[in-house]
């Protein structure tokens, strides 16, 4: 039992820091991790194609309001929630994506999870 304590307790400990993170699985990611306000991971797939996922996604659910494709950055709203994609390429054929949601500055993970998951799916077809 004193083995396990550290186990059972880490949650805890996690919860009353403020971070929280979660690995889930993910369409076409290895994975990716959920935070309080965001979900990341590595797309199997290039920067231009998954640039042009995210701006796809963001027409279809919201408004964009900054597009800069040279730093990979991408602000929109939906449903009154303030996103923010950043992308940044690792190799030929990987990128790094992270989908920030805000509402009145509370973090809101599910909905960055959502357009995280939608990207990932759209870049599958």
């Amino acid at each position: 039992m004193k083995r396990m304590l550290p186990l059972l307790l880490l949650p805890l400990l996690l919860s009353l820091s403020g971070c929280i993170l979660l690995i889930a699985g993910g369409a076409a990611t290895g994975g990716y991790a959920l935070s309080t306000d965001s979900a990341e991971g590595i797309i199997d797939s290039p920067y231009d194609e998954v640039w042009e996922a995210a701006v796809t996604v963001f027409e279809d659910d919201g408004i964009i309001e900054l597009q800069d494709e040279k730093h990979g950055r991408l602000e929109a709203e939906v449903d009154s929630i303030d996103m923010k994609v950043q992308i940044d390429a690792i190799g030929k054929e990987s990128t790094k994506l992270k989908v920030t949601a805000r509402k009145y500055m509370m973090p809101k993970a599910k909905q960055a999870e959502k357009e995280f998951v939608r990207i990932s799916e759209l870049l599958k077809k």
